[in-house]
């Protein structure tokens, strides 16, 4: 019955158990550019593995890994009308890995709980859309000339080593303290990974098609650029009571940059901070 009213072909296709949209009004039939009906797909895998290890009764070691997988695509109508006149398809293929070591232990009477490590982190993938606007303006030209595209090869590295304490110098009162260095590499190339010959342009004035013979961003721009930083936090606790805590920090933080996956050229894929 919730299907009821949708062509045989989109019907069939929403039946599918990875595609649940509502087309809404733009449900006129395949776009012209794409092939396909309006669909969404996202698929994420997730693992994750925490080992210890007991060096002794003073002294822990712990190592924390995992990985994440996304893919996603959707084929959007923007217009919701029954002609498809503005389409997007988007997707994305993105691998992310993480490793921690730590090594845990108390000290100095065990006045002092201490941590210390080491810490990487990698995220590649492609982040991408394509878009097709107003194909009936243009029936002379190839479907390739229709659809536009932008996004970018992505990579993003980060390495660590930190250590905190805290430490206890009444039931009551203790300081907790700890650096850590932070080291961030990003780089991102764009550009089509198919060359397009040009792009079309209607003039709504003199109701006329024009087609730009110069060629859009064909060769592909890569960038990269890394920062790095010492943070540190350091906080005063004072615990009057099993209810009641009193507290003071100092803190700094530290934010890394990147680049913006849809630039057009160079000048667009300069890094921000």
């Amino acid at each position: 019955a919730a299907l009821a009213g949708l062509t045989p072909a989109f019907a069939q296709q929403q039946a599918r158990s990875e595609f649940r949209v509502d087309p809404g009004a733009g449900e006129g039939g395949p776009f012209e550019a794409f092939g396909k009906l309006p669909y969404e797909y996202y698929k994420n895998i997730g693992v994750t593995n925490k080992t210890t290890y007991e060096i002794n009764a003073d002294m822990t070691l712990k190592n924390v890994m995992g990985y994440r997988q996304l893919q996603r695509e959707t084929l959007l109508d923007y217009d919701s009308t029954p002609v498809p006149t503005i389409t997007a398809f988007q997707y994305a293929d993105i691998d992310t890995y993480s490793e921690e070591l730590q090594l845990q232990g108390v000290a100095l009477d065990s006045k002092l709980d201490y941590v210390t490590g080491l810490y990487y982190f990698l995220e590649k993938g492609i982040d991408a859309a394509q878009s097709s606007a107003f194909p009936m303006f243009r029936p002379t030209v190839p479907a390739l000339l229709q659809v536009t595209q932008n996004g970018a090869d992505g990579r993003s590295e980060t390495y660590a080593a930190f250590l905190a304490g805290t430490y206890a110098f009444t039931d009551e009162l203790s300081l907790s303290a700890g650096v850590r260095y932070n080291y961030d590499a990003r780089r991102a190339i764009v550009g089509p990974r198919v060359p397009y010959a040009g792009t079309c342009r209607f003039d709504l004035n003199s109701a006329t098609v024009a087609i730009e013979t110069v060629p859009l961003a064909v060769s592909r721009v890569s960038a990269s650029k890394s920062w790095n930083a010492i943070t540190w936090d350091t906080t005063l606790q004072w615990q009057p009571t099993a209810e009641t805590m009193l507290y003071a920090a100092v803190r700094k933080g530290f934010r890394s940059g990147g680049y913006s996956t849809r630039a057009g050229n160079y000048d667009q894929l300069k890094p921000f901070d």
